[in-house]
C-alpha cells in the first residue's frame, strides 16, 4: 500500500464520530501486504478530564489508500484518566 496518515481521536466509547476530538496525526510510509508500523504521537489532555476514555486510532485517515474494505480502519486502547486536581 502507498503511504497513508494514522490518526488518532480522544473518545468517550469505541466508536468514531464528530464528538470525537482529533489529537494529530502521524504520517506511515508504504507498507508491504502483511506488514506493520510502529508510530507515535505526544499530545496534552484538557484539564478536568476523569473516568475512562478511548485512544481511537484511524488508519488511513484521509482516504488516500484504495481498500476492498473501507469499514475496518479503526482500533481503539482504552485508558483511565485521574486529574490531579
Amino acid at each position: 500500500a502507498g503511504y497513508s496518515y494514522l490518526k488518532y481521536y480522544l473518545s468517550d466509547d469505541t466508536n468514531l464520530d464528530s464528538g470525537d476530538k482529533f489529537l494529530g496525526n502521524d504520517y506511515v510510509g508504504s507498507l508491504a501486504t502483511g506488514s506493520s508500523s510502529y508510530e507515535d504521537l505526544t499530545f496534552t489532555l484538557d484539564k478536568g478530564l476523569s473516568g475512562t476514555k478511548y485512544i481511537l486510532f484511524q488508519a488511513d485517515g484521509y482516504g488516500y489508500v484504495s481498500e476492498s474494505n473501507e469499514s475496518n480502519n479503526v482500533a481503539y486502547k482504552a485508558i483511565n484518566i485521574i486529574d490531579p486536581k
